[in-house]
This record gives structure tokens, sequence and C-alpha cells, in this order.
């Protein structure tokens, strides 16, 4: 089987929250075998043991003892321990999956129920449910959720006018706590966003990206708009793929 184009057989389950239509589960996982299933998912950033982190406003490496699973919900830790990577001492570790190289998808609907930890009076931290491409910013990326400066958001980013570019928004409400992202990606056409089966926001353009994109859910420290909080824990109940 070819995991970048096929996928493994699933029961047919539950449809998209608050998106009608007739969709095809192709990608499932609810957390409930009590440990990671790595035949599905990696730890850290797109290699293995502790790595560096996605981009420079990260203040955490990703360490996969911060990665458990418990009481059928994925569970990554934000923890104050010092670690060197690369040469580069960072004052946190935390934790991050992600399906590169063994499940990669070209459009449909992909959604994750999240429960973001609360500081003060917004989000904590950096948690986040998105997929990327393998040459960024040419193969695009799909922020579902992060959490920004304490306030929910979405975007897509992509190669523009010589550059990164990116799309997207925040979005009004307190989104600490459990709440359910999906987007609706339809290549060469548009990105739609739905928080709680509830339509906030849309990308549109031909420069959607058709590329083969892989899953990523990760719990990012950062000062950039919010102060680190830790030790907090990002959780996350399950996460789907339609087509």
């Amino acid at each position: 089987m070819n995991r970048l184009t096929d996928y493994y057989r699933v029961p047919t389950g539950p449809v998209p929250f608050g998106v009608p239509g007739n969709w095809t589960l192709k990608f499932s996982d609810e957390f409930d075998l009590g440990h990671l299933d790595t035949s599905r998912w990696a730890t850290g950033w797109l290699a293995e043991g502790v790595t560096h982190p996605v981009n420079e406003w990260e203040l955490a490496c990703y360490d996969p003892t911060c990665v458990s699973v418990s009481g059928q919900n994925l569970r990554l830790a934000a923890i104050n321990k010092p670690q060197s990577v690369d040469g580069v001492r960072y004052p946190y570790s935390s934790g991050m999956i992600n399906t590169a190289w063994k499940y990669e998808f070209q459009g449909g609907y992909f959604e994750s129920r999240v429960y973001s930890p609360l500081a003060g009076v917004g989000i904590a931290n950096w948690p986040a449910w998105w997929m990327d491409g393998h040459n960024w910013p040419v193969t695009g990326e799909i922020d579902i959720f992060e959490g920004l400066g304490g306030d929910a958001a979405y975007h897509f980013h992509f190669q523009g006018g010589g550059g990164p570019r990116q799309a997207g928004s925040d979005v009004p409400g307190d989104y600490s706590g459990w709440h359910v992202y999906g987007a609706h990606w339809q290549p060469g056409n548009r990105i739609d966003y739905y928080y709680d089966g509830k339509k906030v926001g849309a990308v549109v353009g031909p420069q959607i990206t058709g590329q083969p994109m892989y899953l990523v859910l990760n719990y990012a420290v950062t000062n950039k708009g919010v102060s680190p909080f830790v030790p907090s824990t990002m959780q996350v109940d399950y996460v789907r793929v339609w087509q």
C-alpha cells in the first residue's frame, strides 16, 4: 500500500461537525489504545528524538517524553525542562505529533477536538492543529486552529509575490477548554474553516495548494503576544479526515 495516496480501511464514522455531505472517513485516531500509535504518528519536528522547534518564535524544543495518551486523550505537555538541540539552548520542552511520510492528504475535511489550557484571559502558550507540505511555503501550510496571543486563529501560508504570504483571521470568542476545529480544503479553490460546527471564515483563491500535506498537532511555548505558561497540557480527543 502506498501510504501517501491510499489509506487503511476504517469503519464508517460520524460526519464532520456541522458540515453535511457525502463524506467517506479516510483517517481516524480516537487515541483509545492507551499509547500513541506510532504507525500513524511520529513525535518531534521531522526527526527522531528531541528536536528543535518549528520556527524562531518558539522557546521549547520538542521532546517525545512530553507526548502521552491517557483517558483516551492525547496529551501534549509544556514543561520547564531546559535542553540543548543543535547547539541552541531552549528553556522549555513540549510535545508534538505529526503524520509526515506516514499519512498525507490532498484535499478533504480535517477535524479535531482540542483542549487548550487557559492562562489569564486567553489561551495559554501556542497550541496548534495544522497541516504542512514538505517545501514550505511553496507547498503551503493550513493552520486550522492556533492559539495566538491568547486568541484563536486560522491561517493559510503560501508562496506569493516572491516570498511567503499569509491569509486568515482571528476568531472572536473564548476558545480555551474543549472545542472542535475543522477545515474543508478544496485545492485550487478555497479553504472553509469551522469552529464548533459553525463556519468562521474562508481563504479563497487559486493559490490554495493541491500538494500532499501531513497533519500536525503541537503545543509550542512562545513569548510572542503571551507569557510562557508552564507546566500546562494541551489535549486532543480525536483526529478525523474525510474526503
